[in-house]
């Protein structure tokens, strides 16, 4: 399993707690220690505000380099899809992409004919996505040879559903890259006045795993990270973002450390009351 460092938190104030834009030098930071820890992929969107321009800066004035990874909408292609693909790669200060994703499933259906066409412009871009939301989605995806990298959430709360048995499958085709591990910072809640605008289900079994946690002596976040890591195989990928460099170092820590057995039946238990409906942070408020 690879680690990729998400850079949405680079660019836009996300997550449910809410902590604010890093300035240009934490972010600069991050990516540095990123890098000295072998961690040597960013992802990324054109819709992640600063993101793009963090990133340039940093290879600019660096001679460290990442492979980049990020997301488009059709509407963002204006002319000639080699001249977009042209201007993407000066933006980000780099000669070609790693992968170019749909930034939503909807906007790939609609443009297939764009995965077709990129597939054929492999000089600029090495391979071609799709960022999902869902499992049916993924299915959808996973049957289209023009793509090769799937990109969507996973984390505590799926554990024993389908898309539990997807990320195990030897079967598939695409490549998983894993986002929302920490489910967008819920895992970190605590008694946020956040989690209390959140669907009833949903809140009590944030509290009653860090109860688990606080019962087992485990660190949540660990927990977080390892459930996803023990569920992919080598090709396969783990987005780890970070609203700072203490968070991105405990995260990497934590990496290199041997997992303990986590009690996986109690905390699968758990997550089944929740609706998968409300797994969605789209219907967040």
């Amino acid at each position: 399993m690879n680690i990729i460092l998400g850079t949405v938190q680079f660019g836009l104030d996300y997550g449910i707690l809410g902590r604010g834009l890093p300035s240009e030098d934490d972010c600069k930071q991050m990516m540095s220690f990123a890098h000295e820890n072998h961690i040597r992929t960013l992802d990324s969107a054109i819709a992640y505000g600063l993101a793009h321009e963090r990133i340039a800066s940093f290879h600019l004035k660096s001679s460290s380099k990442f492979n980049i990874i990020t997301k488009f909408h059709s509407s963002d292609i204006n002319g000639s899809l080699r001249s977009f693909l042209v201007d993407l790669c000066s933006e980000l200060n780099v000669t070609r992409l790693s992968c170019l994703m749909f930034h939503s499933f909807t906007d790939y259906e609609l443009n297939r004919s764009i995965a077709v066409d990129l597939v054929e412009l492999g000089d600029l871009v090495e391979r071609v996505g799709v960022s999902v939301y869902g499992l049916d989605e993924a299915l959808v995806v996973e049957g289209d040879p023009c793509i090769q990298v799937i990109q969507m959430p996973f984390n505590l709360f799926y554990l024993g559903r389908r898309e539990d048995d997807f990320l195990s499958s030897k079967n598939r085709r695409c490549d998983l890259h894993i986002r929302s591990v920490y489910a967008q910072g819920l895992v970190f809640a605590g008694s946020n006045s956040q989690i209390k605008k959140l669907p009833v289900q949903l809140q009590e079994a944030v509290f009653k795993i860090q109860e688990v946690c606080n019962t087992y002596s485990m660190n949540i976040g660990a927990l977080a990270l390892h459930v996803v890591r023990a569920r992919l195989s080598d090709r396969d990928a783990m987005l780890v973002a970070a609203d700072g460099l203490d968070q991105l170092k405990e995260t990497v820590r934590i990496l290199n450390e041997e997992s303990s057995d986590p009690p996986l039946e109690l905390i699968t238990e758990i997550v089944s009351s929740v609706p998968v409906l409300d797994l969605d942070p789209r219907s967040w408020p």
